[in-house]
C-alpha cells in the first residue's frame, strides 16, 4: 500500500474527498498546524481511531446498527460483553459492521494524514476497534501502511496498545496520536503526543508524563442550533394536540386544568424528544447517505453517539417525573406513544402503509394523551375525524417524498422505505380519500344532536367544511408539485395560507359559541 497517494497531486478526486462530500462536511483546512512533527519525520505517526481519526466510536456505531437490523440478536449478545471485549467486538462486527465509507471522519485529521503522507512519513493504524473495521477504514483511506487492531483475543487498548507498539517499532521510536485518558499509557511509551478532540486537561496530563506534546487539535463542541435541532423543538408544534380536548370542551377558565394539561405537555415533549434521538440514533447511517438528513447532529458527527445517548436518557427521566402527578391512564397513553414511536424507528417505517397507519396512531395517541391528563374524555367524532386526517398527513408526507425522489433514488433510505416511483398516483388518492373522509365525519358531527348542547348558533359550523376542504386540497396539489420540502406539518407552520385557515377555523368557533 502506497504511503503517498498517487492522486495527491493529479487534480483528481481522493477517496477522502469522496467520503467528505457523502457527510456533507466543510471543505477540508488547507493546513494543519503541528509545528512538533516536523522536527520528528523519521519517526513514525500512529493514530488511534475511535475519537482520533473517527469522531465517534466504530464500537457504538456496529451496536446502533445492530440495534436496528437484528435488535433480539443483540439482545441475546449483549451479556458476552462482560467477558472478553475482542471476542464480543468480533462478534459484534459479525453482526453489523458499520460502512467505512459513511464514518464521520475528523477532517483535520484526515488533512493531516495527508500532509504527512506528503512528506513520506510512516502511518500507522493502531486501534482498540476490532481489526476487521480497522482494516477496512485503513483500505477506504489508503494512507497506512500497517494496522494493529485488537483480534478477536486481545483487546488492543491502554497498556496492550502501548506493549505491541514496544514490540514493533521499539519503545520511544513513534509519535502517537490519541484522544482519551486510555491513551496515557501508550504516550508514555512514545516520543510524543499528538492530542485529538481531548479536552478536560488531557494535554496537561500528558505533559505531567514528561512527554512532549507536538500539537493539539482541540474538540469540536456542538452549536445552540445543534442541539435544538437534535431535540427537535420545532416538532414540539405538534405535542399542542395534547391540548384540544381542553379546548373542545371549552374549559377555558379552568386553571386547574390548564395546569395538567401543561404539565402533560412537559411531559409529552421530553418523551418526543427521547424517541426523536433514538430514531436519529438508529438511522445514523442511512441519514448519511441522504441529500439532507446527513447535516443532522448526530449523523454529521457534531453531536457524538455517547452523547446523545446520554440526552435521550435525560430526557426519557425528566418526562417520567414530569408525569408523576398526572392521572395513571395519562402514563399508560405516553408509554403507549413511546412504544409505538420506537417500533416505528426500528422497524414500522419500512413496512408498507403500516407506517402510515402508524404516524398517523402517533398523532391521535397525542389526542387521547391529553384527554386522560385533564380528564376530559374524546367523542367518537373527534377521534374519528382526527384519525383520517392525519392518515391523510402521513400519506401526504409520504407523496412529498415520491415527488421529490428521496425514498426512491436515497440508497440509505431505498431498504428502509417500501415505496416505489409507480405508487405517486395511489398515495396521492389515499391522500385525498383520507382527508375528504375526516372533512366527511366533521360533516356528520355537526348534524349530530351532540353538536346543539355546545353551540348556540351550530350552522355556522358547516363553513369549517369548505375551508378544510380548501386547505388539504391545496396542500395535496402543492405535495404532487414537490414544492413542500419535507413534512407537511413543518410546512403548514410556516404557510401563510395555512395560518389564514387557522384564523377562519377559529372565527367560525367563536362566531358559533
Amino acid at each position: 500500500m502506497p504511503l503517498v497517494d498517487p492522486l495527491l497531486d493529479s487534480g483528481a478526486p481522493r477517496e477522502t474527498d469522496i467520503s467528505d462530500a457523502v457527510n456533507g462536511f466543510s471543505p477540508r483546512p488547507d493546513e494543519v498546524a503541528v509545528p512538533g512533527l516536523a522536527a520528528e519525520l523519521a519517526l513514525p505517526l500512529v493514530v488511534d481511531l475511535d475519537g482520533t481519526l473517527v469522531v465517534t466510536d466504530t464500537l457504538h456505531e456496529s451496536l446502533l446498527l445492530a440495534a436496528g437490523r437484528h435488535p433480539f440478536r443483540l439482545a441475546a449478545l449483549l451479556p458476552h460483553a462482560l467477558g472478553n471485549r475482542a471476542a464480543f467486538k468480533r462478534r459484534l462486527l459479525a453482526l453489523a459492521r458499520p460502512n467505512p465509507e459513511l464514518l464521520r471522519y475528523d477532517e483535520r485529521v484526515l488533512e493531516l494524514l495527508r500532509q504527512e503522507a506528503g512528506r513520506g512519513r510512516r502511518l500507522i493504524l493502531a486501534t482498540g476497534a476490532d481489526e476487521g473495521i480497522a482494516r477496512a477504514v485503513a483500505a477506504h483511506l489508503d494512507r497506512f501502511c500497517e494496522v494493529f487492531a485488537s483480534d478477536g483475543t486481545t483487546n488492543l487498548t491502554g497498556l496492550k496498545k502501548a506493549g505491541r507498539l514496544d514490540a514493533e517499532l521499539g519503545r520511544g521510536r513513534w509519535l502517537y496520536a490519541g484522544n482519551s485518558r486510555q491513551d496515557l499509557h501508550v504516550w508514555s511509551a512514545s516520543a510524543g503526543a499528538v492530542v485529538v478532540n481531548g479536552g478536560n486537561g488531557l494535554a496537561e496530563a500528558v505533559r505531567a508524563s514528561s512527554i512532549p506534546v507536538l500539537g493539539e487539535l482541540p474538540p469540536v463542541k456542538a452549536g445552540r442550533k445543534d442541539w435544538l435541532r437534535l431535540l427537535r423543538l420545532h416538532q414540539w408544534s405538534k405535542n399542542l394536540l395534547t391540548l384540544v380536548p381542553l379546548i373542545l370542551a371549552h374549559r377555558f377558565a379552568d386553571l386547574a386544568l390548564w395546569k395538567q394539561a401543561l404539565l402533560g405537555l412537559l411531559a409529552f415533549g421530553c418523551a418526543a424528544s427521547a424517541t426523536y434521538i433514538l430514531n436519529d440514533l438508529l438511522d445514523i447511517e442511512a441519514d448519511r447517505r441522504h441529500p439532507q438528513k446527513r447535516h443532522r447532529p448526530l449523523a454529521s458527527g457534531r453531536v457524538v453517539i455517547k452523547t446523545g445517548i446520554g440526552l435521550m436518557v435525560l430526557l426519557a427521566l425528566a418526562s417520567a417525573l414530569l408525569m408523576l402527578p398526572l392521572p395513571v391512564l395519562a402514563r399508560w397513553a405516553l408509554l403507549a406513544y413511546v412504544i409505538v414511536t420506537t417500533a416505528y424507528s426500528v422497524r414500522l417505517k419500512t413496512l408498507l402503509s403500516l407506517d402510515v397507519v402508524t404516524l398517523a396512531m402517533c398523532y391521535v395517541l397525542r389526542l387521547v394523551f391529553g384527554s386522560f391528563a385533564t380528564g376530559i374524555p374524546l367523542s367518537v367524532w373527534t377521534l374519528a375525524s382526527a384519525g383520517f386526517f392525519f392518515t391523510s398527513l402521513a400519506f401526504a408526507k409520504r407523496l412529498i417524498e415520491l415527488r421529490s425522489h428521496s425514498v426512491v433514488e436515497s440508497p440509505g433510505d431505498r431498504k428502509r422505505r417500501a415505496y416505489q416511483s409507480d405508487d405517486i398516483v395511489q398515495v396521492g388518492a389515499q391522500a385525498a380519500a383520507s382527508g375528504f373522509l375526516s372533512v366527511f365525519v366533521v360533516a356528520l358531527y355537526i348534524n349530530s344532536a351532540e353538536v346543539r348542547l355546545l353551540y348556540t348558533h351550530p350552522d355556522l359550523l358547516w363553513l369549517l367544511c369548505p375551508v378544510l376542504i380548501w386547505w388539504l386540497s391545496r396542500l395535496l396539489i402543492l405535495a404532487n408539485r414537490a414544492t413542500i420540502a419535507h413534512d407537511p406539518v413543518a410546512f403548514a407552520l410556516k404557510d401563510r395560507g395555512s395560518w389564514c385557515t387557522l384564523a377562519l377555523l377559529v372565527t367560525v368557533l367563536l362566531a358559533a359559541k
